[in-house]
């Protein structure tokens, strides 16, 4: 039962008090959309989207929700399972009445009907990272050496100072993390702790969460100073995030010139061949590049 009365909380509370002092309870959270599923009226996925709604971070995340509640998933799911229904009737058929000459289906058709139906199941599962990424957001982990602008990249990012900066190396010890909407998608940047051999053992503690982080991460932002040749600290690091999602980060393009950046592109492109990363310049202390990185993240994350 819903209660919907005049006035401001003091007569609501009232009349809630008395429906309980009468033997009414309040309702537990979730408690009318497990009725609706238990009765019937939701099916799984539709309560799941109920949830999801609630939950929303972004218009897309709500929009993807909404469509779900309003039963799209669940319409693709059972017409699937009713193509399904047919072909092992038709199966049936041919077994039980070998020697009947009506022929429901030929061979051929149920073949190519099954192979639709698997293709068709391909794409929907395909579509499951998409859905996750809006409806939890995208674990996005920057990593690098200390003092490559890790924490600067996250500021610039985020258009506000969250993280404090130095010209100190080893700043960070934890992981810092913040949410950005990039069009649509929530992304859940995590900034770490500059990897480095350390005999610190809080450093050596922040280095070991930088590694989690990256690993758990379903995108890594791999930073390097370009403002100067690579070093074995950063091959290091990049050598880490082989077999993920990643975008190289050339910070510090503001301090080079254009022909510098280009061949300290040719020359992070020549050393990691072998990686399908995406390679993005930028400066994080001007805000150039920026943009282009934003839309890097999201066409890595969500057409890919």
């Amino acid at each position: 039962v819903e209660i919907n009365c005049h006035g401001g909380m003091s007569p609501l509370r009232n009349v809630l008090e008395l429906a309980v002092k009468h033997g009414a309870r309040l309702a537990e959270p979730g408690e009318f959309t497990k009725r609706a599923f238990l009765n019937g009226r939701l099916d799984l996925s539709e309560a799941e989207a109920v949830l999801d709604l609630i939950r929303a971070k972004t218009d897309e995340s709500r929009r993807i929700a909404l469509e779900q509640l309003r039963g799209r998933l669940s319409e693709k799911i059972l017409n699937l399972r009713e193509q399904l229904t047919k072909i092992c009737v038709f199966i049936e058929a041919c077994i039980d009445f070998p020697e009947e000459d009506i022929e429901l289906a030929s061979k051929k058709e149920i073949i190519e009907s099954a192979a639709t139906i698997l293709k068709e199941l391909e794409l929907l599962l395909k579509s499951y990272d998409e859905g996750r990424f809006f409806r939890e957001g995208l674990a996005a982990a920057i990593v690098g050496k200390p003092n490559v602008g890790k924490s600067s990249l996250l500021n610039a990012l985020l258009q506000k100072d969250r993280a404090i900066v130095t010209n100190t190396p080893g700043t960070t010890r934890d992981t810092i993390e913040e949410y950005l909407n990039i069009n649509g998608l929530p992304l859940r940047i995590i900034d770490t702790a500059g990897i480095r051999e350390s005999h610190d053992m809080a450093e050596k503690e922040g280095v070991k969460r930088s590694i989690r982080a990256m690993e758990d991460a379903d995108l890594v932002m791999a930073v390097i100073d370009g403002s100067e040749p690579l070093k074995d600290e950063d091959i290091e690091v990049l050598g880490k995030t082989k077999g993920k999602k990643t975008i190289i980060v050339i910070n510090k393009s503001d301090l080079i010139s254009s022909e510098e950046q280009k061949n300290r592109r040719a020359e992070v492109n020549f050393a990691f061949s072998s990686y399908s990363s995406r390679v993005i310049n930028i400066s994080a202390a001007k805000g150039d590049g920026i943009e282009e990185l934003k839309d890097t993240i999201f066409q890595s994350s969500v057409k890919n």
